[in-house]
């Protein structure tokens, strides 16, 4: 997942759903959390799944993620190339000028 501040509020929430499920799930009898399936989601109510599933759609897909990934990717490489050309045109100069004297 994204690990962008925007999305910490969204994380907040879904962090606390799941310790609200998870203290019903430590309060339950053993056999009867195993035989649910002894997940935290298991002892999530209809409305708070519905909950979880909406923030969790608020979430950019992996596809997103790997485009944005890319597209911060070409800026890192341009941003290299306008400062080794910068760089490249500083030195030329300066060679010249001590050329000159």
């Amino acid at each position: 997942m994204s690990n962008t501040p925007e999305l910490a509020p969204i994380r907040s929430q879904l962090d606390a759903l799941t310790a609200i499920a998870r203290e019903r799930r430590l309060g339950a009898a053993p056999d009867f959390a195993g035989a649910v399936g002894g997940a935290d989601i298991d002892f999530m109510t209809p409305e708070e799944r519905e909950l979880r599933h909406q923030l969790l759609m608020q979430f950019p897909t992996f596809a997103e993620d790997r485009a944005a990934a890319r597209q911060r990717v070409a800026e890192r490489i341009a941003a290299r190339r306008r400062g080794l050309h910068i760089r490249e045109s500083a030195a030329r100069d300066h060679a010249i000028e001590d050329f000159r004297k």
